[in-house]
């Protein structure tokens, strides 16, 4: 063992006085010291790639915990809230379900059912003046939900569907309302009402027919011709006025 040392002393350092490494050693220490480097620029590559981009870290790894706290933060303010005011759900129900538009046969709704001008509730206020004036308010409001029901109606063949002042004034369906004025409709607030209850989806016509009825005459009022197109007819009566959907034609 102390020959191989010596051996290998020798070999490094061939002159003991002054010893210098052979061009092994130098090989070697070479190579260790590249490979020490090579280490150190890695460690700062991967060092420079994790902090090239910190704003997509955050993005990924800190926004989506801020978002859940934010939502848990909300939903426990509108809890409290709830509870402040001592509501329950059948209670947040039913304000909900008065909010949304409906069409009944009995009542109106709180909201708008049917969305049209001032300009053509006025002239459907006319219309009710001379054809029902003189009817409970529920035999107007059917008045007025016919019209209505003819400017929505499903098959426009029937009627001039252009304009709820085109369904008013067509030929042979109304009696003229040029000569009704605002001063008129004063003297008759009921009229009014009753275009706004049917705007707000009351149609009684709706008892008898699922989409409401389209037309209507006074029984008292109609002989010959017009009483036998009506003759056996499914109608509905409300006041003084008889409400149907068809005719009795061949």
């Amino acid at each position: 063992m102390k020959k191989l040392t010596l051996f290998y002393y020798n070999y490094v350092y061939p002159n003991k006085e002054n010893p210098e490494p052979s061009d092994w050693n130098t090989k070697y220490m070479r190579r260790q010291e590249e490979r020490k480097k090579a280490e150190r620029n890695a460690k700062r590559r991967r060092a420079c790639r994790k902090l090239k981009y910190p704003a997509i870290y955050v993005m990924f790894f800190c926004i989506p915990f801020i978002t859940m706290w934010l939502m848990l933060s909300a939903a426990g303010r509108n809890y409290d809230a709830v509870r402040k005011n001592n509501t329950n759900s059948n209670t947040t129900a039913k304000e909900i379900s008065e909010t949304i538009p409906r069409i009944s046969a009995y009542e109106a709704g709180n909201t708008y059912f049917y969305n049209i001008s001032q300009e053509d509730k006025i002239n459907m206020a006319k219309v009710v003046y001379v054809e029902a004036r003189g009817e409970e308010f529920e035999g107007q409001v059917a008045v007025a939900a016919v019209i209505l029901n003819r400017y929505y109606c499903s098959d426009p063949n029937c009627f001039d569907t252009d304009s709820i002042y085109s369904v008013i004034t067509q030929r042979g369906q109304f009696c003229d309302i040029s000569h009704v004025s605002n001063e008129n409709l004063n003297e008759c607030p009921s009229c009014f009402e009753a275009v706004e209850a049917a705007c707000k989806g009351w149609d009684p016509t709706r008892r008898m027919f699922e989409d409401g009825a389209l037309y209507f005459y006074a029984p008292a009022g109609v002989t010959g011709y017009q009483a036998e197109i009506r003759e056996g007819v499914k109608g509905l009566n409300i006041g003084n006025h008889r409400f149907h959907i068809d005719f009795n034609t061949p």
